[in-house]
């Protein structure tokens, strides 16, 4: 048999199969037994594809009919596709009522999701963010329904693997021996649920450890029900409340409260494609908002890094999972430790104190296109303010930097490092271009550095106008071998 509907979304070529069964009247009912096999073709439609001839299906149904035919009990059925699932099927049936499907219960025992996916769903996803996935391991599924609704699911896992990764542009999530039991009902107590599992990622590069989730879901809620930490890179994420209710509404709402303890900023900055930073990541997550694809930050984000506080706030994605995620949040520097910031560049020494600011931050696929950022010594700073050579040679040539003093350019190669009274470097980025300034106008440029002390050096900058890119790759250049050339 071959059919198409009039869009061409349902296609049949080539089905062959036999049909057989019985009708018997009984004490007033009928048992009616039906035996169907589809042993050859193929069956196209938008939900997945089906080669008869290398899976061939088998449906047994067994009913009950009452004398006429209002109500019919499906018993012990089975639908199977060879070497691909089995499903086992038992409800009541109303032909005549609006919903005809008043009760089901539908078993099926765990089969290989790989094999699931790439002969029946494969197919009808290429083209789609959905066709790169590599998966292992098993999966178990149990629905009861009532009045067209479902009641109650039940989702088992053995050895799950589940990871994006395999052709795709952008990675975003992979779990990795996933075990569990996960129950959802409607209109009672939730039962308790718990997933685990022992490593994974999160976007790109983003390594996650072994960890647990204990939770419930009822109606459209998820609580967590206990403490859940999840090892990310080097530290941890302390997840202390998860709650969301509207669970897949445009109008779901999400609250979270956690802890992130000590991760450290190389191996951040190196999973998300930054410059190397120093320092550790800690800080306290207030409550969280999701809705309609955007996550924002209700209150302030508090994070400790470089011994100094970094603040921020006005914190919202948008399709954080997506080939386009974007990003705007407004940050505030307070007190940060200039040596310990510097130490794993190849920038050079520098001592002291640093505060500043990046507003109106504005970051596309990860990469920033607006902002407007300027970082200084903070006034009344006491510590000492020292700045190696290496540091003076590298900033003089950022910004088409120059020098000037009480020494000359040629006499400063004596001297491993200088006194400065305040440092700093403000950017606006606009359309690819950054406005530059410092942290005090000269007659024709902007002080990078305010010299103090003998000797006295003063570093100025005279280009206002940089092109961004191309003021990045300097930055590269000098965490990678030192001072930039400049043609």
């Amino acid at each position: 048999m071959t059919f198409s509907d009039a869009a061409g979304m349902t296609v049949g070529e080539g089905l062959a199969g036999t049909l057989s069964g019985s009708l018997k009247r009984r004490a007033g009912h009928w048992e009616i037994r039906s035996n169907f096999s589809l042993q050859g073709g193929e069956l196209l439609t938008p939900y997945g594809y089906l080669d008869a001839a290398a899976h061939p299906v088998q449906v047994e149904a067994n009913l009950n009919a009452d004398a006429d035919f209002s109500k019919l009990l499906l018993l012990a059925s089975r639908v199977a596709a060879k070497d691909l699932l089995s499903i086992a099927l038992r409800g009541e049936i109303h032909p005549a009522a609006a919903q005809p499907l008043q009760m089901l219960t539908l078993e099926m025992p765990p089969i290989k999701v790989a094999e699931l996916y790439r002969e029946l769903l494969l197919p009808v996803l290429f083209g789609t963010s959905w066709d790169h996935l590599e998966l292992a391991g098993k999966l178990g599924l149990s629905l009861d329904m009532a009045g067209g609704e479902v009641m109650g699911l039940e989702l088992s896992l053995a050895d799950l693997f589940v990871d994006d990764a395999k052709g795709s542009k952008t990675r975003r999530l992979g779990l990795y021996g996933m075990n569990g039991r996960i129950q959802w009902q409607r209109g009672e107590k939730p039962a308790d649920s718990r997933l685990s599992w022992a490593s994974g990622h999160l976007l790109e590069k983003i390594d996650l450890g072994a960890g647990r989730v204990d939770f419930q879901l009822s109606d459209k809620r998820f609580r967590l029900i206990r403490q859940a930490v999840l090892p990310v890179l080097d530290g941890s994420l302390m997840i202390d409340r998860l709650d969301i209710d509207q669970l897949g509404e445009a109008d779901q709402k999400l609250q979270f409260d956690g802890i992130i303890t000590p991760i450290s900023m190389g191996t951040l900055s190196e999973a998300l494609g930054w410059m190397p930073l120093s320092g550790k990541l800690s800080g306290v997550i207030p409550g969280l908002s999701y809705e309609n694809g955007q996550l924002q930050v209700e209150g302030v984000l508090l994070v400790r890094m470089f011994d100094g506080d970094i603040l921020i706030s006005g914190l919202k994605t948008r399709g954080l999972f997506g080939i386009y995620p974007q990003l705007s949040a407004e940050i505030e520097m307070h007190n940060l430790d200039l040596e310990t910031l510097t130490r794993t560049f190849s920038f050079g020494r520098i001592t002291g104190r640093l505060d500043g600011y990046v507003r109106g931050l504005a970051l596309e696929a990860w990469q920033p296109v607006a902002f407007d950022a300027r970082f200084y010594t903070p006034e009344g700073d006491k510590t000492r303010h020292r700045i190696s050579q290496k540091a003076v040679d590298n900033i003089s040539n950022l910004g088409g930097a120059g020098l000037s003093g009480s020494l000359a350019r040629s006499f400063l190669g004596f001297f491993e490092e200088f006194g400065y009274k305040r440092i700093g470097i403000g950017c606006r980025l606009s359309r690819g271009n950054c406005e530059m300034v410092g942290v005090g106008e000269t007659k024709q440029g902007y002080y990078l550095v305010e010299g103090g002390g003998i000797p006295r050096i003063d570093i100025i900058g005279y280009n206002k106008s940089a092109d961004w890119d191309r003021l990045l790759q300097q930055l590269k250049q000098i965490t990678a071998s030192g001072a930039p050339v400049i043609q």
